[in-house]
Formats: structure tokens, sequence, C-alpha cells
């Protein structure tokens, strides 16, 4: 590309073993068994990614990729609770909750600021039925994190802005 480097950067799936897992040849092991207990971890690689990335695992219903996107003792601020939900195990239970909400949810990002290892971002969201009729819609602002591998995970979530 003309000398500058042109990369496209944007949600990486990987697929995490626990120790003693392996895939080994399929003649082996059947698919099945070679996939159980893996899970999947979203590594976000710029801020900006993170919102659509949101939307996506949700529309997947996917709590653990949900929980993948936040630091361990993030904090999420639900709409409908009256205090700041803190760490893993409490964004779990919301998101268990979450992902039983109808509709496709598309988040777009109204702002994404970078200072150092810290962003601030907003979005704008919305959840619709198939037809395409809007369920919920709202705006949000979120502080991201870098981490030491590069990748990008909330450390506060305001679901309503």
């Amino acid at each position: 590309m003309g000398g500058s480097d042109r990369r496209r950067h944007g949600v990486s799936i990987w697929i995490v073993l626990r120790r003693g897992d392996s895939l080994g040849p399929p003649a082996s092991r059947p698919l099945s068994r070679a996939l159980r207990g893996l899970r999947t971890m979203t590594k976000i690689a710029r801020p900006a990614d993170i919102n659509p990335a949101f939307a996506q695992a949700f529309n997947r219903r996917d709590v653990a990729a949900l929980l993948s996107l936040y630091e361990p003792d993030a904090a999420l601020h639900p709409h409908d609770a009256a205090q700041p939900l803190q760490g893993h195990a409490a964004l779990r239970a919301a998101f268990e909750q979450l992902i039983l909400a109808p509709g496709h949810m598309v988040s777009r990002n109204a702002s994404c600021m970078v200072c150092g290892d810290i962003a601030l971002l907003s979005a704008e969201w919305t959840i619709s039925d198939p037809p395409g009729t809007v369920l919920a819609r709202g705006s949000s602002a979120e502080v991201a994190r870098q981490q030491p591998d590069g990748s990008w995970l909330y450390v506060i979530d305001r679901a309503l802005a």
C-alpha cells in the first residue's frame, strides 16, 4: 500500500483451551468431545470496536463473550439498578437477564476519545425486532483501558447515559 502500514483491526475471537485439553487428531477424538471445555474470548484491538462487539455478543446471547469485554473488577450501571454492579459475578447475573430480552442490537459510537491507555466512549444503541420495529433505544457512556497485551476492556459502563 505505497509504504504505509494499512491493516484492518477489529474483533478477534480466541479459542482458549483449559490445561490438559487437546483438540487431538479428528480420528482420535470426536469434535463434540474436543470442543468441550472451550470458551471464546473477544479481544478488542481498538477501543472504537468495543461497543459494536458488545452488540454482537448480545445478538449471539453469549454471556461469556459479554464478560470477556470487561476487566475483572469493572463497574456496570444498568438503567434499572440503584447502584453500579461491580465484578464479573455481578455482571454475569445482569447479562444472564439481559440476554433474555428479545431483539437485535446495533451499537454505533457517537464518540471515542483516547488518551494513552484510557478511552472515553459514548454510543447510540437500538434493539429492534425482525420487522425493524425499535423495542428499545438509548445512549451509553463507557471508559475502557488498554491491557498489557494491547487489547481493550471496559472499566466503567453506564448503560443509559
